[in-house]
């Protein structure tokens, strides 16, 4: 698989799905930041997980 070409289009649906993600992390205040953290955890590359 041509990582380029995946990673464009990816790009456009995590920033769509980030932000609704966002606005539901506002209702849910601690709980949501949590989330948040997660979700940006499990989207991180293995090398970038490690780092943290």
């Amino acid at each position: 698989m041509v990582r380029q070409q995946a990673t464009m289009p990816s790009m456009a649906n995590r920033i769509k799905f980030i932000s609704l993600f966002f606005k539901r992390c506002e209702t849910e205040s601690v709980k949501g930041e949590v989330r948040w953290m997660e979700f940006i955890r499990s989207n991180s590359r293995p090398a970038i997980q490690e780092s943290d």
